[in-house]
């Protein structure tokens, strides 16, 4: 038997040592590490013994790590709030107590040197930085994001939040971007540049299917990010004129064909029909109601969900769907119910629950219970990733464009804004009282077999 790297002989008697961690040491009253006596002349012996006493050991410095975690993590968010608030003023007194302390914390706390180590340290050093870089690397960086020259992305994501503008689904979706970014992008606030954002765009997969992420993906994603950056901006956490999530390439290196493969297809007119009375064979009826609602407004799912017994009104005597909630202010838009789904509005309208929702369903987030509903039914139709309930909304404005619409009054009725496509024949044009766009929604949305009533 070889002779063991924990033991050794002073005398006729072996030792076991281990050295203690640096972050602990203070745990230990300053020991580098531990060292006991076996009592045993043989090697044999004193290996056994010693197995034992280094369990012990490896248990306490276990524990110890455990006991100063979250104290060392709540001291330096306490020391880099303290730091920052006298950010970019003279150093005077109060400051300079307040970057001993950080020094102290650092050396002691993080790099494991205790009062008279640090007290030499920075007697021989002309500088402050020079005396952080002569010690380890983590010193380095936990000085760095106390001070502020290494500060996590998303250190202020919980301030931003109080002041958002954006609210629910589209306040979820941004913190889900956010968070992605930060797990893949390690690159501290103030060095994260416009490669860092490029490589993270470049790397973007879709998550359903595979393969790279589409363009408007990538763009969305930037937009929910930008706000959170404008925040850091606004409070000088960033230079004002550094934006890395502007002018990035969000296009794929892919063919025509393969963009045109990963698009959402529209349902032929002759299909839709097929789709809500598939939910009525499964007796899902309020999917049946949604399907119809959609295929005769091209209204989007989470605008149909919205919709209660007050969106229903009238204009110049004619029943109409008026949508408060969208995606954009364009989206919030006031159009004539369809004809054909006249009796389907006043039956839904009768059948209201006390909530008031047209659509009823009793989970917590609406719009996605439904969007999985209708999932699974088309796929069981055989419809594939390319065939959503967004894609009834494709249909309709095919429908449109079909009978040459006005843009204009395409716009006003499906929510888009007009800098969407090119302006077509007929852009410009005036008549968009309710009985003109009611007369174009009749004319453009016609499905074969269908019946006029609820």
């Amino acid at each position: 038997m070889g002779k063991q790297k924990h033991l050794r002989k002073v005398g006729k008697t072996f030792f076991v040592r281990m050295a203690i961690p640096a972050e602990v040491r203070h745990a230990f009253n300053g020991k580098v590490e531990f060292v006991a006596s076996t009592k045993k002349q043989d090697e044999w012996e004193a290996n056994a013994v010693a197995g034992t006493i280094l369990l012990d050991w490896d248990r306490q410095i276990k524990d110890a790590r455990q006991a100063v975690q979250r104290p060392v993590h709540d001291e330096a968010a306490r020391l880099a709030s303290e730091y920052r608030r006298y950010r970019g003023q003279p150093l005077d007194d109060t400051q300079a107590a307040v970057i001993l302390d950080v020094v102290g914390f650092v050396m002691g706390r993080v790099g494991g040197l205790d009062t008279i180590q640090v007290r030499e340290a920075l007697r021989q050093s002309s500088s402050l930085t020079d005396t952080i870089q002569t010690l380890p690397a983590k010193v380095e960086v936990a000085f760095n994001q106390i001070t502020g020259k290494a500060t996590p992305f998303l250190t202020y994501l919980d301030d931003w939040q109080k002041v958002a503008t954006q609210k629910g689904k589209t306040l979820k979706q941004m913190l889900s971007t956010l968070h992605k970014f930060g797990a893949v992008v390690k690159e501290p606030m103030e060095t994260v540049s416009g490669k860092h954002v490029q490589k993270w765009l470049d790397d973007m997969t879709n998550e359903k299917i595979g393969g790279p992420a589409d363009a408007k993906t990538k763009q969305r994603k930037l937009s929910d990010i930008r706000p959170y950056w404008k925040y850091l901006q606004n409070y000088e956490y960033v230079p004002s004129d550094k934006n890395p999530f502007e002018n990035r390439t969000v296009a794929n290196k892919e063919t025509e064909a393969e963009a045109q493969e990963r698009e959402r297809i529209a349902y032929k007119v002759a299909e839709v029909p097929a789709l809500w009375r598939r939910a009525m064979v499964e007796c899902d009826t309020a999917l049946a109601d949604l399907i119809r609602l959609a295929a005769y407004s091209g209204a989007r799912l989470g605008e149909l969900m919205n919709l209660t017994t007050s969106s229903i009104v009238m204009e110049d005597g004619i029943a109409c769907i008026h949508i408060v909630i969208g995606k954009s202010r364009t989206a919030r838009r006031t159009f004539p119910v369809h004809p054909a789904i006249i009796g389907l509005v006043d039956r839904l309208q009768a059948e209201a629950h006390a909530d008031g929702w047209l659509i009823p369903c009793d989970a917590k987030h609406r719009p996605d219970t439904m969007s999985k509903r209708f999932g699974r039914m088309k796929t069981d139709m055989g419809y594939d990733e390319h065939h959503t309930f967004h894609c009834l909304r494709h249909t309709v404005i095919e429908a449109f464009r079909n009978i040459h619409c006005p843009l204009e009054i395409r716009n006003r009725i499906v929510g888009h804004e007009d800098s969407k496509e090119k302006v077509n024949t007929g852009a410009g044009y005036g008549g968009l009282s309710a009985q003109s766009k009611l007369e174009w929604i009749t004319k453009a949305i016609q499905y074969p077999d269908t019946e006029r009533t609820g």
